[in-house]
């Protein structure tokens, strides 16, 4: 079992006036937690109703809260709306801070992503997390980009590129990379983002599955056939997904100094597999809702 920190937002999706924990950071705890990892989460949301709702779900989930997580503050909240394909948008009410300490004693690996690794005054604590952490921790990054709320966009470029120089492991979808970089196609995206330093960049793309970068090998894996529901959580389901595939074969130590040599491309491979199963189960059902390690494990079973 791997000593995972995340940090990052939580809020509420409201859905047709019905609010579920949400967040991209809080999901992907969830998501690790299980497939059975020990999970801080390092983040902030209020005592009240929606903020009772949010450690509800965390506390069912096996995800432990960092100190000083509830406050006298408002949860935040994202408006949700689906289309007639079951793809959601989002409208944030959202603030932002943390402690300025946040990576707890003994941590495997660190990963943030989305809003809250950039959203003042709590992201420049979540770049320094990232900057101070020991060489042996795993650092890992989903930007997870929402327009919307990017009113400075060179400021947010540039902490996005910082992270992802300092992240070994880069998860971005087709909407980040086309906001990030929209003259350029996904090879030329995995090509740069993986020339800022990380050892593995992979970039989702919906129902065409994802294609991955290291410094020596490509890769491209169709996404698993399944009927979707909606696709609310997809994407941190796919990043749990990967990041249990990561920690629970040789990657773990590859991707660390002062190892510098090729990734294992096999473990590469099924550390994909599991990305792209854990976002099928999530898909298949209503809301954020990534798997357990026995459906995980069951469903990559029954897929060999």
């Amino acid at each position: 079992m791997a000593r995972i920190s995340v940090i990052g937002e939580s809020l509420v999706d409201v859905v047709d006036r019905k609010p579920f924990p949400g967040g991209s950071p809080l999901n992907v705890a969830v998501g690790l937690a299980r497939l059975e990892h020990h999970v801080i989460f390092h983040t902030e949301f209020g005592l009240d109703e929606h903020g009772a709702l949010i450690a509800e779900h965390l506390n069912r989930a096996g995800v432990h809260l960092a100190d000083g997580t509830q406050r006298l503050i408002a949860t935040n909240q994202a408006q949700v709306k689906l289309d007639a394909q079951r793809r959601a948008s989002y409208r944030f009410n959202i603030t932002w801070d943390l402690p300025d300490d946040v990576v707890a004693p003994g941590t495997d690996l660190l990963h943030t992503g989305s809003i809250g690794a950039w959203l003042e005054p709590g992201g420049s604590k979540v770049l320094a997390a990232f900057e101070n952490s020991p060489a042996s921790l795993i650092r890992t990054y989903d930007p997870n980009i929402r327009p919307e709320l990017a009113a400075d966009r060179d400021a947010v470029f540039a902490r996005v590129q910082k992270l992802m120089s300092l992240a070994q492991v880069v998860k971005l979808s087709e909407s980040d990379a086309a906001w990030l970089y929209p003259q350029w196609d996904p090879a030329e995206v995995l090509d740069h983002v993986l020339s800022l330093g990380p050892r593995l960049v992979v970039l989702t793309r919906g129902a065409m599955g994802c294609i991955a970068q290291t410094t020596t090998d490509s890769y491209a894996q169709p996404a698993l056939v399944t009927d979707v529901v909606d696709t609310v959580g997809a994407g941190a389901a796919f990043m749990s997904g990967l990041l249990h595939g990561v920690l629970s074969s040789s990657l773990a130590g590859q991707l660390t100094e002062p190892y510098s040599g090729e990734l294992d491309p096999v473990a590469v491979d099924q550390a994909l597999r599991c990305a792209l199963g854990s976002a099928s189960l999530s898909v298949s059902r209503s809301g954020a809702n990534p798997p357990s390690a026995k459906e995980l494990s069951a469903l990559l079973a029954a897929r060999e």
